[in-house]
């Protein structure tokens, strides 16, 4: 029985540094060798999720923006892609802007497209900077251009805001959204918007279909992690994680510090080798 094993990065695979260590990266890279079905389920986007994996030598898909997305890293593009209907992208990003929020809208057309009314947090400005090469193409706007697919509508801030924010977007039908605190700045929460067809839950049981596993292990530690957790039929959480997010995993393993998801995988490997 072929098993996919599945796992998110911040606060998961990658170390308070964020980055994979070398120690993850030596054990995947064995295991992978030997004919490991491994990918990734993340919220990032390629431009920021790409610099992480390489020198990891992945060949599955990679499930991304929270599911919105299944891209070939080797090819650069996207396989499949879940688009927010346009007049429910439109409803969305109005609630966003009377909470005085204008949001960072995603689209694509054979390459991400970003755009942005307003730079929020000093963060943000640097982020864009450093990875401005990566967006097909990455602008401030007046008006957003909603003429291509819009994917991926979202937002980082106080909890007080953000929580008001989600707590309108119940009443719009054909999305989801994921709502969690940041891994590395406990006062910034953030707010992804997404078609009602995503979330990695979903990315992962579409990339088990594609590669014929018939059972997946994964790992996470937030809350938008929570639909995969609950996908799978093996799940872990590191410690650290959010008390809900531990509860609805199967096991608790050591913190991401510690390179427990490659660890946990590779004692799996051993005892079940692509099967569990």
């Amino acid at each position: 029985m072929k098993v996919l094993y599945i796992t998110d990065l911040d606060g998961t695979l990658l170390n308070k540094k964020q980055k994979v260590s070398e120690k993850s990266r030596e054990i995947l890279n064995r295991l992978l060798a030997d004919g490991l079905l491994f990918s990734v389920a993340t919220a990032r986007s390629p431009v920021s999720t790409l610099p992480l994996l390489e020198g990891i030598n992945i060949r599955l898909p990679l499930v991304l923006m929270n599911g919105v997305m299944l891209y070939d890293a080797a090819e650069k593009k996207a396989i499949e892609i879940k688009a927010i209907e346009r007049d429910t992208a439109c409803r969305t990003i109005d609630i966003f802007e009377r909470c005085g929020c204008p949001p960072y809208v995603y689209g694509y057309d054979d390459g991400i497209y970003l755009e942005y009314k307003k730079i929020h947090r000093p963060e943000s400005a640097a982020f864009f900077s450093e990875r401005r090469e990566g967006y097909k193409r990455l602008e401030r706007c007046s008006e957003y251009d909603l003429s291509r697919p819009v994917i991926y509508i979202n937002m980082m801030g106080e909890e007080r805001i953000m929580s008001e924010i989600k707590n309108k977007l119940r009443d719009v039908s054909g999305i989801r959204y994921a709502y969690y605190p940041d891994n590395y700045d406990m006062g910034l929460w953030f707010l992804e918007v997404f078609g009602a067809g995503a979330d990695k839950g979903l990315g992962a049981a579409r990339l088990a279909e594609i590669t014929g596993a018939e059972r997946i292990a994964a790992f996470g530690d937030n809350y938008n992690d929570l639909p995969l957790l609950e996908k799978a039929d093996l799940s872990f959480a590191p410690a650290g994680s959010p008390e809900e997010v531990r509860s609805a995993a199967d096991a608790v393993i050591a913190e991401n510090d510690r390179d427990s998801v490659a660890k946990c995988i590779e004692t799996l490997y051993k005892v079940y080798g692509g099967s569990a």
